[in-house]
């Protein structure tokens, strides 16, 4: 199987966005990796899939990730985090680039948060 190939980490300048439950859906927007093109998704945990099974059917790895910032690699690593992470994909035709957006729905003490931990621009192998 062929892995993805990530090109460039978009950088965000907010990771955290509250929302009303862990049902909920964030309306997330970002530029795209040229900087001129600002896109809008949908991000929620029904429409998402863990990230791990993307690792296990190696299509990525932990290391790629760390290496584009993600997060740290033991963290990538750590089978028992108790917010695990969740990913969405996309790919838009006005500009041609397909993202991976990494995150997880966190809830403390009541209050639900959205984390993003990467916005990836990918090389998918066809």
């Amino acid at each position: 199987m062929s892995e993805f190939l990530i090109l460039k980490n978009i950088q965000l300048g907010q990771n955290s966005f509250g929302v009303e439950s862990i049902y909920s859906t964030l309306n997330f927007s970002f530029y795209c990796a040229s900087g001129i093109k600002k896109h809008f998704v949908n991000l929620s945990l029904a429409d998402s899939f863990f990230l791990k099974d993307l690792i296990e059917a190696g299509k990525i790895s932990n290391t790629a990730l760390a290496k584009s910032g993600v997060d740290k690699l033991e963290n990538l690593e750590n089978t028992g985090r108790l917010f695990p992470y969740q990913y969405q994909m996309f790919c838009f035709d006005d500009c041609d680039n397909q993202y991976l957006i990494i995150f997880s729905v966190i809830d403390y003490r009541d209050t639900y948060s959205f984390i993003i931990y990467g916005v990836l621009q990918l090389r998918v192998p066809v």
